[in-house]
């Protein structure tokens, strides 16, 4: 049996943000930025939804904190 991490998530009331497209383009630079060094397969959906599947289950909760301080960091500052 092979076991996998799955992290899937949305950006919170994206739309109701001052730039929601530049909000979602973050986010998906962000996801782009896990590629290599977590060898993630990253996809998204219905504008700010994404799922990434880390190729090794040990790196899930790597990748999520490393996820979520990213989207932090590129949130405007008024808006984390």
């Amino acid at each position: 049996m092979v076991i996998k991490a799955v992290l899937t998530g949305d950006l919170i009331q994206s739309r109701k943000t001052d730039n929601p497209v530049a909000f979602i383009d973050a986010m998906k630079a962000v996801l782009r930025q896990l590629e290599k060094p977590y060898k993630v397969k990253a996809e998204t959906f219905r504008g700010d939804g994404f799922q990434i599947v880390p190729k090794r289950a040990s790196q899930g909760l790597r990748c999520a904190v490393a996820l979520r301080v990213d989207l932090i960091a590129s949130s405007p500052q008024g808006e984390r």
